[in-house]
């Protein structure tokens, strides 16, 4: 069985979500910053400066510095790409946990899903406009290939499922408010 397109949207979402519930919205949103920061990073080249860096620059440097490396190949990028942005956002999630306590209210815990989806259609939009998208082909995942259409055919579906997570969350802040009276 292969994962249709808006499946693989929502698994990703799914799965962002739950984290963002687990870790609450105030280490979510810090995640999400830079989960953001890190798509920006690498939307402007920044794996190809980083794959440049550490393939090219700093071997040169070290080298004897007559002989310049050669040009980092596409994988070698590709594989850079994915571990700086795997760095950042690891980052991100320590200085989230640093930051801020676990979350000890159910609203809390209910908006921190709301990040977890920017985060969850963040990473899919991330997979499905970069080479992520053929390497995961190319090592046989049962997933079709990320679509950006998918996130712009999905806005609706994801905005009803915002408007639900805050109603709920409302409602648990106001049950829980009404029971210390």
């Amino acid at each position: 069985m292969e994962l249709t397109a808006q499946e693989y949207l929502f698994f990703i979402i799914l799965i962002t979500g739950l984290i963002g519930f687990l870790r609450g919205w105030r280490r979510e949103i810090v995640s999400l910053a830079f989960l953001l920061a890190a798509i920006l990073f690498l939307a402007v080249g920044g794996g190809t400066w980083v794959a440049d860096l550490l393939f090219v620059r700093i071997p040169f440097a070290f080298g004897n510095g007559t002989r310049i490396p050669p040009a980092p190949s596409a994988n070698m990028i590709t594989l850079t790409t994915i571990i700086t942005f795997l760095a950042i956002v690891a980052v991100g999630y320590l200085i989230g946990n640093r930051a801020f306590p676990k979350p000890t209210l159910p609203f809390d815990r209910i908006m921190g899903i709301i990040p977890g989806i920017i985060a969850g259609v963040a990473i899919y939009t991330l997979i499905a406009n970069t080479p992520v998208a053929a390497l995961l082909k190319s090592i046989s995942i049962k997933a079709s290939s990320p679509d950006q259409g998918v996130v712009g055919s999905s806005l609706l579906l994801l905005f009803l499922i915002v408007v639900a997570v805050v109603v709920i969350g409302l409602i648990s802040a106001s049950a829980k408010k009404g029971a210390k009276k």
